[in-house]
Protein backbone atom coordinates (compact mmCIF):
# COMPACT_ATOMS: atom_id res chain seq x y z
CA UNK A 1 0.00 0.00 0.00
CA UNK A 2 1.32 3.26 -0.59
CA UNK A 3 2.43 5.78 2.05
CA UNK A 4 0.04 8.22 1.14
CA UNK A 5 -3.19 5.74 1.54
CA UNK A 6 -1.41 4.59 5.23
CA UNK A 7 -1.53 8.41 6.21
CA UNK A 8 -5.11 9.14 5.57
CA UNK A 9 -6.27 7.51 8.40
CA UNK A 10 -4.35 7.45 11.85
CA UNK A 11 -2.99 3.51 12.52
CA UNK A 12 0.60 4.69 13.32
CA UNK A 13 1.55 0.96 13.93
CA UNK A 14 0.43 0.10 10.16
CA UNK A 15 2.36 2.73 8.87
CA UNK A 16 5.49 1.54 10.75
CA UNK A 17 4.76 -1.87 9.45
CA UNK A 18 4.84 -0.37 5.57
CA UNK A 19 7.72 1.09 6.40
CA UNK A 20 9.73 -1.21 7.97
CA UNK A 21 9.98 -3.19 4.76
CA UNK A 22 11.57 -0.02 3.05
CA UNK A 23 13.42 2.10 5.93
CA UNK A 24 16.52 1.17 7.20
CA UNK A 25 16.00 1.11 11.36
CA UNK A 26 18.47 3.51 13.69
CA UNK A 27 18.34 5.47 16.87
CA UNK A 28 16.40 8.49 16.48
CA UNK A 29 18.27 11.58 18.13
CA UNK A 30 16.56 13.77 20.62
CA UNK A 31 15.11 16.92 18.09
CA UNK A 32 16.50 20.07 18.44
CA UNK A 33 14.41 21.64 20.91
CA UNK A 34 12.99 24.98 19.36
CA UNK A 35 13.26 27.13 23.19
CA UNK A 36 16.84 26.10 23.67
CA UNK A 37 15.94 23.66 26.98
CA UNK A 38 15.55 19.93 27.06
CA UNK A 39 12.90 17.74 28.23
CA UNK A 40 13.43 15.29 29.96
CA UNK A 41 11.02 12.96 29.35
CA UNK A 42 10.94 13.19 25.32
CA UNK A 43 14.76 12.59 25.47
CA UNK A 44 14.33 9.30 27.60
CA UNK A 45 11.14 8.87 25.00
CA UNK A 46 13.61 9.07 22.44
CA UNK A 47 16.42 7.16 23.77
CA UNK A 48 14.35 4.07 23.73
CA UNK A 49 13.52 4.48 20.44
CA UNK A 50 14.47 2.88 17.31
CA UNK A 51 12.38 4.63 14.90
CA UNK A 52 13.97 7.25 13.33
CA UNK A 53 15.37 6.30 10.23
CA UNK A 54 11.25 5.13 9.37
CA UNK A 55 9.87 8.65 9.95
CA UNK A 56 13.10 10.06 7.59
CA UNK A 57 12.24 7.51 4.75
CA UNK A 58 11.21 9.16 1.39
CA UNK A 59 8.73 7.56 -1.08
CA UNK A 60 9.16 8.19 -4.44
CA UNK A 61 7.25 11.49 -3.96
CA UNK A 62 10.15 12.00 -2.07
CA UNK A 63 7.63 12.74 0.95
CA UNK A 64 7.90 11.69 4.36
CA UNK A 65 4.92 9.90 6.39
CA UNK A 66 5.01 13.64 7.89
CA UNK A 67 4.82 15.34 4.67
CA UNK A 68 2.00 13.22 3.67
CA UNK A 69 0.08 13.37 6.88
CA UNK A 70 0.18 17.63 5.84
CA UNK A 71 -0.97 17.13 2.46
CA UNK A 72 -3.32 15.20 3.08
CA UNK A 73 -5.02 17.30 6.08
CA UNK A 74 -4.42 14.51 8.67
CA UNK A 75 -3.37 17.21 10.81
CA UNK A 76 -3.81 14.67 14.15
CA UNK A 77 -1.52 11.98 12.92
CA UNK A 78 1.14 14.92 11.77
CA UNK A 79 0.77 16.70 15.31
CA UNK A 80 1.59 12.76 16.74
CA UNK A 81 4.81 12.17 14.42
CA UNK A 82 6.06 15.27 15.16
CA UNK A 83 6.03 13.97 19.10
CA UNK A 84 7.74 11.45 21.20
CA UNK A 85 8.56 8.58 20.37
CA UNK A 86 8.47 9.46 17.05
CA UNK A 87 10.43 12.80 16.58
CA UNK A 88 9.44 12.60 12.97
CA UNK A 89 12.00 15.27 11.10
CA UNK A 90 10.02 18.53 9.68
CA UNK A 91 12.40 20.17 7.58
CA UNK A 92 12.37 18.10 4.22
CA UNK A 93 11.82 18.63 0.49
CA UNK A 94 9.81 16.04 -1.97
CA UNK A 95 10.44 15.98 -5.54
CA UNK A 96 8.89 19.22 -6.41
CA UNK A 97 10.72 21.12 -3.46
CA UNK A 98 8.19 21.71 -1.49
CA UNK A 99 8.51 21.26 2.16
CA UNK A 100 6.21 20.19 4.76
CA UNK A 101 5.64 23.64 5.75
CA UNK A 102 5.10 25.05 2.72
CA UNK A 103 2.81 22.21 1.98
CA UNK A 104 0.98 23.05 5.48
CA UNK A 105 0.29 26.78 4.26
CA UNK A 106 -1.32 25.48 0.94
CA UNK A 107 -3.69 23.38 2.19
CA UNK A 108 -4.82 25.60 4.96
CA UNK A 109 -3.19 23.99 8.18
CA UNK A 110 -3.93 25.07 11.38
CA UNK A 111 -1.91 28.42 12.57
CA UNK A 112 -0.77 26.82 15.66
CA UNK A 113 0.46 23.56 13.71
CA UNK A 114 2.00 25.92 11.14
CA UNK A 115 3.82 27.64 13.80
CA UNK A 116 5.22 24.28 15.31
CA UNK A 117 6.51 23.15 11.95
CA UNK A 118 8.10 26.89 11.72
CA UNK A 119 9.83 26.46 14.70
CA UNK A 120 10.71 23.01 14.75
CA UNK A 121 12.37 23.46 11.27
CA UNK A 122 13.79 26.56 12.58
CA UNK A 123 15.80 24.21 15.15
CA UNK A 124 16.71 21.72 12.71
CA UNK A 125 18.14 23.64 10.23
CA UNK A 126 20.45 24.99 13.28
CA UNK A 127 21.27 21.61 13.93
CA UNK A 128 22.51 20.82 10.62
CA UNK A 129 24.19 24.03 10.55
CA UNK A 130 25.84 22.85 13.92
CA UNK A 131 26.72 19.78 12.57
CA UNK A 132 28.37 20.78 9.20
CA UNK A 133 30.29 23.24 11.54
CA UNK A 134 32.14 20.42 13.39
CA UNK A 135 32.77 18.27 9.80
CA UNK A 136 34.38 21.11 8.51
CA UNK A 137 35.92 22.05 11.28
CA UNK A 138 36.78 18.67 12.06
CA UNK A 139 38.59 18.31 7.84
CA UNK A 140 40.52 21.65 8.17
CA UNK A 141 42.25 20.85 11.46
CA UNK A 142 43.64 17.74 9.66
CA UNK A 143 44.40 19.04 6.27
CA UNK A 144 48.48 19.92 5.38
CA UNK A 145 48.79 23.69 5.52
CA UNK A 146 48.71 23.11 1.52
CA UNK A 147 45.64 21.65 1.23
CA UNK A 148 42.32 23.17 0.19
CA UNK A 149 39.31 23.10 2.84
CA UNK A 150 36.17 21.40 1.85
CA UNK A 151 33.28 23.86 1.39
CA UNK A 152 30.02 24.19 2.12
CA UNK A 153 27.41 23.52 -0.23
CA UNK A 154 25.42 27.07 0.90
CA UNK A 155 28.65 28.85 0.87
CA UNK A 156 28.45 32.27 -1.26
CA UNK A 157 29.12 32.51 -4.82
CA UNK A 158 31.92 34.91 -5.95
CA UNK A 159 29.37 36.78 -7.94
CA UNK A 160 27.57 37.61 -4.64
CA UNK A 161 24.63 36.04 -5.86
CA UNK A 162 22.48 34.23 -3.05
CA UNK A 163 23.33 30.07 -3.07
CA UNK A 164 21.53 26.92 -1.76
CA UNK A 165 22.31 26.09 1.52
CA UNK A 166 21.29 22.01 2.09
CA UNK A 167 22.74 19.75 -0.68
CA UNK A 168 20.15 17.30 -0.53
CA UNK A 169 16.98 20.66 -0.06
CA UNK A 170 17.94 22.96 -3.34
CA UNK A 171 14.77 24.98 -2.64
CA UNK A 172 16.47 26.46 0.83
CA UNK A 173 19.11 28.95 0.37
CA UNK A 174 21.56 29.91 2.76
CA UNK A 175 20.92 32.08 5.92
CA UNK A 176 22.51 35.13 6.97
CA UNK A 177 23.43 34.14 10.34
CA UNK A 178 22.50 31.48 12.58
CA UNK A 179 20.17 33.08 14.72
CA UNK A 180 16.46 32.33 14.58
CA UNK A 181 15.04 35.06 13.12
CA UNK A 182 17.90 34.99 10.15
CA UNK A 183 16.70 30.96 9.85
CA UNK A 184 13.04 31.41 10.06
CA UNK A 185 13.36 34.01 7.26
CA UNK A 186 14.65 31.85 5.06
CA UNK A 187 12.51 28.92 5.87
CA UNK A 188 9.70 31.16 5.17
CA UNK A 189 10.35 32.12 1.57
CA UNK A 190 11.52 28.63 0.18
CA UNK A 191 10.54 28.02 -3.38
CA UNK A 192 9.36 24.62 -4.85
CA UNK A 193 9.91 23.67 -8.36
CA UNK A 194 7.92 26.50 -9.61
CA UNK A 195 9.29 29.45 -7.92
CA UNK A 196 6.58 29.17 -5.53
CA UNK A 197 7.00 30.58 -1.72
CA UNK A 198 4.43 29.46 0.99
CA UNK A 199 3.40 33.17 0.47
CA UNK A 200 2.38 32.52 -2.88
CA UNK A 201 0.94 29.21 -2.19
CA UNK A 202 -1.07 30.56 0.44
CA UNK A 203 -2.73 33.65 -1.57
CA UNK A 204 -3.62 31.19 -4.22
CA UNK A 205 -5.36 29.38 -2.08
CA UNK A 206 -7.33 32.52 -0.42
CA UNK A 207 -5.87 31.69 2.94
CA UNK A 208 -6.10 35.30 4.52
CA UNK A 209 -5.07 34.32 7.91
CA UNK A 210 -1.90 32.76 6.78
CA UNK A 211 -0.94 35.01 4.69
CA UNK A 212 -1.17 37.54 7.27
CA UNK A 213 0.60 34.70 9.67
CA UNK A 214 3.75 34.74 6.78
CA UNK A 215 3.85 38.25 6.14
CA UNK A 216 4.12 38.79 10.07
CA UNK A 217 6.73 36.19 9.65
CA UNK A 218 8.88 38.59 7.11
CA UNK A 219 7.90 36.32 3.64
CA UNK A 220 9.04 38.33 0.84
CA UNK A 221 6.44 40.27 -0.67
CA UNK A 222 7.91 40.81 -4.23
CA UNK A 223 9.04 37.40 -4.88
CA UNK A 224 8.07 36.05 -8.01
CA UNK A 225 7.03 32.37 -9.34
CA UNK A 226 8.74 31.23 -12.64
CA UNK A 227 5.87 32.74 -14.73
CA UNK A 228 6.66 35.73 -13.00
CA UNK A 229 3.61 35.98 -10.99
CA UNK A 230 4.09 38.00 -7.26
CA UNK A 231 1.42 37.74 -4.56
CA UNK A 232 -0.60 40.73 -5.86
CA UNK A 233 -0.77 38.99 -9.35
CA UNK A 234 -2.03 35.65 -7.51
CA UNK A 235 -4.41 37.59 -5.30
CA UNK A 236 -5.80 39.54 -8.23
CA UNK A 237 -6.09 36.37 -9.98
CA UNK A 238 -8.66 35.13 -7.70
CA UNK A 239 -10.83 38.09 -7.31
CA UNK A 240 -9.54 38.34 -3.16
CA UNK A 241 -10.10 41.72 -2.18
CA UNK A 242 -9.39 40.96 1.42
CA UNK A 243 -6.19 39.73 -0.03
CA UNK A 244 -5.37 42.41 -2.03
CA UNK A 245 -6.12 44.98 0.28
CA UNK A 246 -3.94 43.07 3.10
CA UNK A 247 -0.93 43.05 0.26
CA UNK A 248 -0.81 46.88 -0.74
CA UNK A 249 -1.10 47.78 2.69
CA UNK A 250 1.52 45.81 3.85
CA UNK A 251 3.70 47.13 0.93
CA UNK A 252 2.52 50.72 1.50
CA UNK A 253 3.50 50.50 5.13
CA UNK A 254 7.18 49.08 4.45
CA UNK A 255 7.40 51.26 1.95
CA UNK A 256 6.33 54.10 3.92
CA UNK A 257 9.43 56.36 3.47
CA UNK A 258 9.86 55.10 -0.65
CA UNK A 259 6.78 55.03 -2.83
CA UNK A 260 8.73 55.00 -5.42
CA UNK A 261 9.46 51.27 -4.24
CA UNK A 262 5.92 50.67 -3.53
CA UNK A 263 4.88 51.89 -6.59
CA UNK A 264 7.38 49.32 -8.72
CA UNK A 265 5.97 46.48 -6.64
CA UNK A 266 2.24 47.41 -7.24
CA UNK A 267 3.73 47.57 -11.36
CA UNK A 268 6.03 43.95 -11.22
CA UNK A 269 5.56 41.95 -14.89
CA UNK A 270 5.14 38.57 -15.42
CA UNK A 271 6.67 36.85 -18.65
CA UNK A 272 3.72 38.31 -20.44
CA UNK A 273 4.63 41.58 -19.13
CA UNK A 274 1.65 41.76 -17.36
CA UNK A 275 1.20 43.79 -14.02
CA UNK A 276 -1.72 42.83 -11.30
CA UNK A 277 -3.52 45.78 -12.85
CA UNK A 278 -3.45 43.69 -16.15
CA UNK A 279 -5.28 40.97 -14.25
CA UNK A 280 -7.84 43.27 -13.18
CA UNK A 281 -8.93 44.12 -16.34
CA UNK A 282 -8.83 40.64 -17.83
CA UNK A 283 -11.27 39.43 -15.05
CA UNK A 284 -13.21 42.82 -15.89
CA UNK A 285 -12.98 43.06 -12.45
CA UNK A 286 -13.66 46.64 -11.99
CA UNK A 287 -13.50 47.05 -8.05
CA UNK A 288 -9.95 45.79 -8.09
CA UNK A 289 -8.76 47.86 -10.89
CA UNK A 290 -10.07 51.29 -9.04
CA UNK A 291 -8.36 50.10 -5.93
CA UNK A 292 -5.01 49.39 -7.95
CA UNK A 293 -4.49 52.66 -9.79
CA UNK A 294 -5.83 54.73 -6.79
CA UNK A 295 -2.71 52.70 -4.63
CA UNK A 296 -0.30 53.57 -7.29
CA UNK A 297 -0.84 51.51 -10.34
CA UNK A 298 0.73 52.84 -13.29
CA UNK A 299 -2.26 52.82 -16.15
CA UNK A 300 0.61 53.83 -18.73
CA UNK A 301 2.21 50.25 -18.71
CA UNK A 302 2.46 48.22 -22.20
CA UNK A 303 2.95 44.45 -21.41
CA UNK A 304 5.14 42.17 -23.88
CA UNK A 305 2.74 42.96 -26.47
CA UNK A 306 2.23 46.56 -26.64
CA UNK A 307 -1.02 46.64 -25.36
CA UNK A 308 -2.53 48.85 -22.60
CA UNK A 309 -4.03 47.11 -19.68
CA UNK A 310 -7.50 48.23 -20.84
CA UNK A 311 -7.12 46.59 -24.68
CA UNK A 312 -6.50 42.90 -22.74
Amino acid sequence: MHLSELCRDSNIDAIIACLRQVAPLEPAPAPPSSEGAVNDDATAATEHSSLHGLWSYQDNDGRTAFHWAIALKNFDLARKLMQPPYNSPVLTEDEERSTPFSTACSVGGPLDLLREILNRSVAEFAAYVKERGAQLHAASEGQSSGSAVPTEPGQERSDGKSTKFLSDMPGILQSADTTPASISTVLVDTEDAMGQTPLLLAVGRGHLGIVRFLLESGADLAHQNRRGQSPLHRAVNRGNMELVELLVSTSEKSNATNMAAHRAWMDLRDKHGDSALFYASMDNNEEIGRYLLRHGANRELRNADGKAFWEV
